[in-house]
């Protein structure tokens, strides 16, 4: 890198030390990943080539019921949202209320 100690880089650019420290260890896309997660994966697309219209709370109950796992479903839909396997959600529809 460079031979400057981090302080100093970080006071020319009026930036916190901890915000520097962040920005190395980032990943490309932001998103965390775990190495177990084609395992994730593979069993949530075995559940979902049967039928693709499942949301991630529904695909979370049946992989853990039929791989007895017991994966949390916040990881089920991140592993779902990473490779673009979330339903579409429905739009809002403004309901307009008449004034008594």
């Amino acid at each position: 890198m460079t031979q400057l100690p981090m302080t100093l880089i970080c006071q020319v650019l009026r930036m916190a030390r901890r915000t520097a420290y962040d920005v190395a260890r980032a990943r490309a896309d932001g998103r965390y990943h775990r190495i177990s997660d084609a395992k994730v994966l593979e069993q949530i697309r075995a559940v979902t080539n049967s039928r693709a219209t499942y949301g991630y709370r529904r695909v979370w109950a049946m992989v853990n019921r039929t791989f007895r796992t017991g994966y949390n479903r916040k990881r089920i839909r991140r592993v779902m949202q990473l490779h673009g396997l979330m339903l579409v959600s429905a739009p809002m529809v403004e309901v307009h209320r008449t004034p008594k």
